[in-house]
């Protein structure tokens, strides 16, 4: 049990983490959207998500690297190798960072329109994206999850405390771009400050074996996922515009979080799949662990999903306003695509953390060829809705193969009795939840049925037999861990946990 709780410990913090990001990011583009035009709404979406994808493309893979490595190293007692591959991704990073600068300089300053302060504002941008991805996964490979969860929480804070400042002080355009740079440059600094490490000599390090075994299948699942999530707005405002970008925008931004909460739970299993890597006997454990990461992340993101087709309208008028309705059509491809996507990336990851590096780079080169054949004539024709399709196929595509190798080398299966139980409660709850949407027109009504629904679906689980015993010692040493409401929040568990004995 005790990597078990590891397991949850990791997705917990981690999960904590991404709820702080989650709300914050959501104020943060509500005052963008609420703020700017679509115009200018899709062009600052498309100079932070250009930027994000420069700035992965810039890391090489070895964000992780670092996550695949460093347990290993310190499961080995080899310390100063942990020091050594630490100093080698900074320096590394730091050289390619400074060579794509003078190239974005050579190429906006002598081939477009923008104006220079937009241009030392995108370098900016990448050198501290870059250095907060890098500190990010060695964190992750410490599995030091708290800390990371401390430095969103003030990252995310000053980046949209900032923007609305700035917004309300007439800097409508700047005041976004400003805000994320301040807020990610002082969560990095403050993640460095709480690793372990110290610059020493690499020379005990395969530079050439680490970049080439793990740094390029590292890089390409880099601009696989930045394609994917980020790509997509680059490709749309070049061939539609930023106006359609900006309604695109709304879609993703939403069904994206459906992808980071399955990242989640698998950046929580990648270091302990790559820990347990260490030892003969790994395979049965590595195999559990998986399963239950799978299961519970479909249980979250499958009835997350749902809901979100289901409320989309009233969620676009919370986000954004009417001009962004036309969104709406894109909910139910871009929901199938990211759960797919999204539920892929556990499989991923654990190709990668086993050492099956060239499999995984495969699939993904794979699933981009298709997307990039797809994405150029669908969006031609079909503007949004033919991206969002391209989106679906490819998710489709690294799902299934991910997951048969998955099967091949480590036996996980789908329990499919779990995911049916889910299906039929979600199915009995919107097959009463539908018919109020279409006559209940009030947010805060609308919000009430959402919890409503919820509640339901949880209990429609337990006469389903949906939970186990492994689940309820789960529950209750995650009530354990919450700092607020620990008393009530045990109660509830208790209770919940007699029902569930009683109908097993």
């Amino acid at each position: 049990m005790k990597t078990e709780r590891k397991l949850i410990s990791n997705v917990f913090y981690l999960f904590l983490a991404w709820t702080i990001s989650a709300i914050f990011s959501f104020l943060f583009w509500w005052v963008v959207a609420k703020s700017t035009l679509p115009n200018e709404y899709g062009l600052i979406s498309t100079i932070f998500n250009t930027t994000a994808l420069l700035a992965g493309i810039s890391i090489l893979g070895l964000a992780t690297t670092n996550t695949k490595l460093i347990p290993e190293y310190l499961e080995k007692k080899q310390i100063k190798k942990v020091s050594a591959l630490i100093t080698f991704t900074l320096k590394t990073v730091l050289i390619t960072n400074i060579i794509f600068s003078l190239s974005i300089i050579s190429f906006l300053f002598y081939f477009s329109e923008i104006s220079f302060p937009v241009i030392f504002l995108i370098i900016l941008l990448m050198f501290f994206i870059s250095f907060a991805n890098i500190s990010n996964f060695i964190l992750r490979g410490f599995q030091f999850m708290k800390k990371i969860t401390i430095t969103e929480i003030i990252g995310n804070v000053l980046k949209f405390s900032i923007t609305l400042i700035l917004i309300l002080y007439g800097f409508k355009f700047y005041g976004p771009l400003i805000g994320l740079l301040i807020g990610i440059f002082v969560a990095t600094l403050l993640r460095f400050k709480s690793i372990p490490f110290h610059l020493v000599s690499t020379k005990q390090l395969k530079k050439k074996y680490i970049l080439l075994k793990y740094g390029l299948p590292g890089l390409i699942m880099t601009l696989s996922t930045i394609l994917f999530l980020n790509g997509q707005y680059t490709i749309l405002t070049f061939l539609k515009g930023t106006y359609e970008t900006g309604i695109f925008t709304v879609a993703m931004i939403l069904f994206t979080q459906i992808v980071t909460i399955s990242k989640i739970t698998s950046q929580g299993l990648f270091p302990l799949i790559s820990q347990l890597n260490v030892y003969r006997n790994k395979k049965s454990k590595q195999q559990y662990l998986t399963n239950t990461t799978f299961r519970y992340t479909f249980l979250v993101c499958f009835p997350l999903m749902c809901f979100l087709i289901l409320f989309a309208k009233p969620i676009i008028l919370i986000f954004s306003s009417e001009e962004y309705l036309s969104a709406s059509k894109l909910f139910p491809i871009i929901g199938i695509a990211s759960l797919l996507y999204g539920c892929s990336q556990i499989f991923l990851t654990n190709l990668f953390a086993i050492g099956k590096t060239k499999i995984q780079r495969n699939i993904l080169i794979t699933s981009t060829l298709i997307f990039l054949l797809l994405t150029f004539p669908l969006t031609y024709f079909l503007s949004s809705i033919g991206i969002s399709i391209a989106y679906a196929v490819s998710a489709f595509i690294i799902f299934s193969l991910s997951l048969f190798y998955n099967k091949k080398f480590l036996g996980v299966l789908i329990q499919k009795s779990s995911i049916l139980k889910i299906f039929l409660a979600m199915l009995v709850v919107t097959s009463f939840l539908y018919p109020l949407i279409k006559i209940i027109e009030n947010l805060i009504l609308n919000f009430i049925l959402v919890i409503i629904s919820v509640t339901i679906f949880i209990l429609i689980l337990i006469p389903l037999k949906f939970y186990t015993k492994d689940d309820i010692r789960l529950l209750h040493f995650i009530s354990s861990r919450i700092p607020i409401f620990k008393n009530q929040i045990k109660k509830i568990v208790n209770y919940f946990s007699l029902l569930v004995v009683k109908y097993s």
